[in-house]
């Protein structure tokens, strides 16, 4: 555990990339580690918030499911969030530059996320999030009936 490279402040997912890659979603440091089949660090995406889970599309394209920060909470890394965000899905490239993006201000919306922590697309490119909703925004007093946990995003 730590914030140092190849430290980990709750590892939230871990992905096989098939070039032989292990992907390393490292939630508390806000960031994503990339190492090589027999363990070196190979880079570092630091310009992701609270990844929950990853999956790496045929064509290299990376699907990123993005938690929540509050601004003045502190994470559990100890650094003090900045601002606002909310939790959103990204498809990044294969070196984590933003494709596309989205999420919005209700948690509990059509497009909000709570807390995506489950992502997986299908043959046809279709794209599921699972969150841990309840969990997520019962503390916060947001959580009502109609908050939804798996979402299923269709592509056209």
């Amino acid at each position: 555990p730590g914030k140092g490279a190849g430290q980990f402040n709750l590892p939230h997912s871990v992905w096989a990339h098939t070039n032989g890659e292990i992907w390393v979603c490292d939630r508390g440091n806000d960031r994503i580690q990339i190492f090589s089949p027999t363990g070196e660090l190979l880079r570092t995406w630091t310009n992701v918030r609270r990844p929950g889970d990853l999956y790496i599309q045929p064509d290299n394209s990376v699907v990123v499911g993005e938690m929540s920060w509050e601004k003045g909470q502190t994470s559990l890394a100890g650094n003090v969030w900045p601002a606002d965000y909310d939790a959103e899905v990204s498809i990044r490239d294969i070196d984590g530059n933003v494709l596309t993006q989205w999420g919005e201000k209700d948690p509990c919306g059509p497009g909000g996320f709570s807390s995506p922590h489950g992502l997986w697309v299908d043959s046809k490119g279709n794209i599921y999030v699972a969150e841990v909703t309840h969990t997520a925004l019962s503390r916060y007093n947001r959580w009502h009936e109609g908050c939804h946990s798996i979402v299923k995003y269709a592509r056209i």
